[in-house]
């Protein structure tokens, strides 16, 4: 009797066997994908990398005109992001630099580009990109005041302070 009831518990909790017929019917579900425990996104493979890799060697297979003609239309800052994807990118535009040149008549400024400026490259990231103000330190997108000086200024209130109440400071700041 025991061993009846301890047979039937085993049978009722064993998984039915599958009829030869019926195996053709069942469907497996595959696996969920596993989760990132990180809260910073999705986690990167070498797989992945090697993709990115191979769209870079991608532009090394286009023609140099396309690629000279695509990026004399584009402004500054589009050539400084195109700059940071590859090396393949990077060196084309060192060894170019009416590109830049073209980039700059692009912006429609009219400004030209510095005697003292090491380079085109230097030249886009320190006019047109973000700084720190000279008088509080805080962040700015605005435009430099003075390149030769290298003054960046904020607001009224800091230009109103170094013209007017520090005028003997400003040698302070041009380091």
């Amino acid at each position: 009797m025991f061993l009846q009831r301890l047979y039937h518990s085993f049978v009722a909790a064993a998984p039915p066997r599958l009829v030869p017929s019926q195996s053709n019917k069942l469907k497996v579900d595959p696996p969920p994908p596993p989760q990132s425990t990180t809260r910073l996104g999705p986690i990167f493979t070498i797989a992945s990398l090697a993709h990115t890799h191979s769209q870079c060697r991608m532009f090394s297979d286009m023609s140099l005109d396309l690629l000279l003609e695509i990026m004399g239309w584009c402004g500054p800052h589009d050539l400084v992001a195109v700059q940071d994807v590859c090396r393949t990118l990077r060196s084309l535009l060192l060894n170019n630099r009416y590109v830049w040149r073209l980039a700059r008549a692009n912006l429609g400024l009219g400004f030209p580009l510095p005697i003292a400026a090491p380079s085109e490259e230097w030249f886009v990231r320190y006019a047109l990109g973000s700084g720190p103000c000279t008088v509080c330190r805080r962040p700015t997108q605005e435009l430099p005041y003075s390149y030769s000086l290298g003054i960046r200024i904020c607001s009224v209130s800091c230009s109103y302070y170094l013209l007017r109440v520090c005028p003997g400071e400003v040698d302070e700041y041009i380091a």
